[in-house]
């Protein structure tokens, strides 16, 4: 389930603003199947289960962990958008909340 802290903050704003919370939900069942990980992995993967959850600390640690999944190529191609494992762990979040 999507931490409450994600769903209710900036960040889950912002990933609204850049697509609709049903695509970001068929984009995040894609993901389930390539990343093949329990709930609790998928917010490491993301990033964000080590920080305190409040907006700048959350922002800054998955920027931080998409930035270095790009650098080591560690990307997924879902539907055609070339996402960081970050990215793709996060989607898959919003699936299964």
């Amino acid at each position: 389930m999507l931490p409450t802290a994600i769903a209710n903050n900036r960040l889950g704003e912002q990933l609204n603003v850049l697509f609709t919370h049903h695509g970001l939900k068929r984009i995040g069942e894609q993901s389930l199947a390539s990343l093949a990980s329990a709930e609790d992995q998928l917010t490491k993967i993301a990033g964000i289960s080590d920080v305190p959850m409040n907006d700048r600390d959350l922002l800054t640690a998955f920027d931080t962990k998409r930035k270095e999944d790009f650098r080591r190529g560690r990307i997924k191609t879902i539907n055609g958008w070339v996402m960081a494992d970050a990215e793709c762990a996060l989607c898959a979040l919003i699936a299964i909340s």
